[in-house]
């Protein structure tokens, strides 16, 4: 499932502009028709919304690649002297031809997009964006490619949502082959395993839906 990354500008006339761009750096937006800028900025207004900025704040919205060109032979970029901020989001790339007559998405790929916009989802599939990975392999794939940084990067931001995982799933550290001795003297060892086994079953539940 592509992503597009897009760069939102931040109107300089405002106060909060700062703030509202460190709040929205790096959003995973819900999925929206990628062939409609306004729906674009839409569902950043939206999620400004949501998170307490005014959608007032924004003044633009630009694919990355325009935003790259811009700043290489413009220079045009951001500039805190100025009060000028800009973030980046990231939406799930839909075409018109997945969004009915009525204008909405037609359900089945809402439930798909839905889970591949998931913040967890999306960032375990960054990890894995050099291969092309499916049902047979992702185990072996997330085995080579998650590092002890990965592991302690993934769980710093999904922290929650894997207790929560683990607590559904009623697992504690034994399943993952941690004593106390391992957790006290080998805790990354520990958040290494703990992050695979979540990483493995995210990609699955994905790669479930996708199939159905």
């Amino acid at each position: 499932m592509p992503f597009n990354t897009y760069i939102v500008w931040f109107n300089d006339a405002f106060d909060t502009v700062e703030n509202a761009a460190e709040a929205l750096n790096g959003a995973v937006l819900p999925p929206v028709n990628t062939d409609d800028p306004e729906a674009i900025i839409s569902a950043v207004g939206h999620h400004l919304e949501s998170i307490g900025y005014c959608r007032a704040l924004i003044l633009g919205v630009q694919p990355v690649v325009d935003y790259i060109f811009g700043e290489n032979r413009l220079e045009a970029m951001p500039c805190r002297n100025s009060n000028s901020y800009t973030a980046a989001v990231v939406i799930p790339a839909v075409d018109g031809s997945m969004v009915s007559q009525t204008g909405t998405l037609n359900t089945d790929d809402l439930l798909l997009l839905l889970l591949a916009a998931s913040p967890a989802y999306a960032d375990i599939a960054w990890l894995l964006k050099d291969v092309a990975y499916g049902s047979s392999n992702y185990t072996v794939h997330l085995s080579e490619r998650l590092s002890m940084e990965d592991a302690r990067w993934l769980y710093s931001r999904h922290q929650q949502t894997i207790v929560d995982w683990m607590q559904k799933n009623q697992l504690s550290l034994s399943h993952f082959d941690a004593d106390t001795a391992t957790v006290l003297t080998q805790t990354d060892k520990v958040c290494l395993a703990v992050v695979y086994r979540w990483a493995c079953h995210t990609v699955r539940a994905y790669l479930h839906h996708l199939a159905q």
